[in-house]
């Protein structure tokens, strides 16, 4: 099914520990809370929301750096994506959510609802990010040092066009900017799969995941 017009509502703001937070909240019924990949912003869910929001009340949040939602104190690091959503759950008052995530967005979700089971009563995972470094990370060998070059003046714009082509060919086609590009290494370079790994294994809730065997970055047997 393919709806005929995306849904674009007008987004909200709100401040959480002195960060704007951008979000969109449309529908009502049994509350469910997206959270995108990288880069993205509420937007990416603009077809989803279409069928979802006759039927649930879905919030969209844009995670920090991205979208409408300021960046948080230095460079996007981990565990502040988690804690951002959790924080930002608590602000709005919600609890016994389901966290619908997207790619990175599903790393996300699964932390948050390790670290905040009060607030998470289920998830939904779409192209879920796996436990071992797929393809779309494998094609940066050595992250700190993109992460790097992407502050160094005199090869930044080289990497920034090299970056841009890169998301291009693996299916990002609406114009990116360079601070969410750059925002992407920095997610890209902290994440620790040991971590997650570990953080997976504690996980309680119930879970549904889906992706497409056509998926250009993540392998579906690392899903």
């Amino acid at each position: 099914m393919i709806p005929e017009t995306p849904s674009d509502p007008v987004p909200r703001q709100i401040r959480i520990n002195g960060h704007l937070v951008q979000y969109t909240d449309v529908g009502t019924g049994p509350v469910v809370v997206a959270i995108h990949g990288l880069p993205g912003d509420v937007s990416d869910f603009r077809w989803l929301g279409t069928a979802l929001e006759p039927h649930v009340r879905l919030i969209r949040v844009d995670l920090p750096g991205f979208g409408g939602s300021s960046p948080l104190a230095g460079s996007l690091q981990w565990p502040d994506p988690p804690r951002f959503v959790a924080d930002t759950l608590a602000a709005l008052s919600l609890d016994a959510v389901t966290l619908l995530g997207h790619s990175y967005g599903t790393g996300v979700a699964l932390c948050t609802a390790v670290a905040a089971p009060d607030r998470v009563k289920r998830l939904a995972l779409l192209a879920p990010f796996g436990r071992e470094p797929h393809r779309g990370i494998r094609q940066f060998p050595v992250p700190r040092l993109v992460q790097l070059g992407v502050r160094l003046p005199m090869i930044r714009q080289t990497l920034m066009q090299t970056l841009r082509q890169s998301l291009k060919n693996s299916g990002f086609r609406k114009p990116l900017r360079d601070q969410h590009i750059v925002r992407t290494i920095d997610a890209i370079a902290t994440w620790n799969f040991d971590t997650y790994r570990t953080t997976v294994s504690e996980l309680h809730c119930p879970v549904f995941g889906a992706y497409c065997l056509d998926d250009h970055l993540i392998e579906p047997h690392l899903m």
